[in-house]
């Protein structure tokens, strides 16, 4: 591997014009009590959902409204908001706009069978004097080792009903038993304890015309993709599913608001 660390190059500063800056603060709010900003009894700032406050040209989001959250919150609470900041601006978007499902067929790019998981550095016992953390971070090549063993948690299995057969060789290779390969009229093991079902078909004549279905286990299976590479007829696929707000892409398509259009107070 060949590691570069980001280092800021002299002379490179350079200026970006725009009409609009919009500042973002960080989870320290540093304001003064007596800007009027709307607070709520645990010295959060007062929003609504979609980041309006009661101060005109004023919204907030994520941490500062609802206090630490998961990192999931914090993109859902920047779209809600730049959607509410776009309309403010003049933009027209329709209230009826709703996420786009997008599915995607993943790659097992991968490198866990080539990397061993490491464990993270640890402070000598010496020198646990005070508050220091025991556990140290990686340096720039662990972490880019550890990334490429990352598991692709959120792809899911996709089964081609029109192709499977059935034959129950996923199940046979699944390392964590999470799959069960059920064919109406056999008696084959369902260890597994899935519930979710990827595939439910009906065989053709050459193979009796039987009919199954097959079930997964998410709290077992750990992506590791082995069902896809044994599958004879290669049915099983990977894909992760995304959610698009198509407002969100109207964004850089929507002209800001002209200046004979736009609101007196708005900067």
């Amino acid at each position: 591997l060949l590691i570069n660390t980001v280092q800021k190059l002299p002379g490179t500063e350079h200026v970006i014009p725009c009409r609009y800056a919009i500042f973002a603060s960080g989870q320290i709010m540093d304001f003064a009590q007596d800007q009027g900003v709307p607070l709520t009894p645990r010295k959060l700032m007062e929003a609504d959902t979609g980041g309006h406050t009661k101060l005109d040209k004023l919204f907030a989001g994520g941490d500062c409204v609802e206090g630490p959250s998961f990192i999931v919150n914090a993109i859902a609470w920047g779209h809600r908001t730049a959607r509410s900041i776009n309309e403010y601006l003049g933009a027209a978007i329709p209230r009826d706009a709703k996420p786009i499902t997008v599915i995607e067929t993943t790659d097992d790019h991968r490198e866990a069978d080539y990397y061993n998981r490491e464990e993270p550095p640890i402070l000598p016992a010496d020198k646990r004097m005070d508050m220091t953390p025991v556990e140290l971070p990686w340096n720039d090549e662990q972490a880019i080792t550890a990334a490429l063993r990352c598991f692709q948690c959120d792809t899911v299995h996709h089964v081609d009903e029109s192709t499977c057969i059935l034959c129950g060789a996923c199940d046979d290779v699944c390392p964590e038993k999470a799959l069960d390969v059920v064919v109406y009229g056999e008696n084959r093991d369902t260890s597994s304890g899935g519930f979710v079902e990827i595939c439910n078909t009906v065989l053709g004549e050459e193979f009796g015309g039987k009919a199954g279905k097959i079930l997964v286990n998410y709290d077992r299976c750990t992506n590791c993709r082995i069902c896809e590479d044994h599958c004879p007829v290669n049915c099983i696929t990977f894909q992760r599913v995304r959610f698009r707000d198509d407002a969100m892409q109207m964004i850089p398509l929507t002209p800001v608001a002209s200046r004979d259009r736009m609101p007196a107070n708005a900067v």
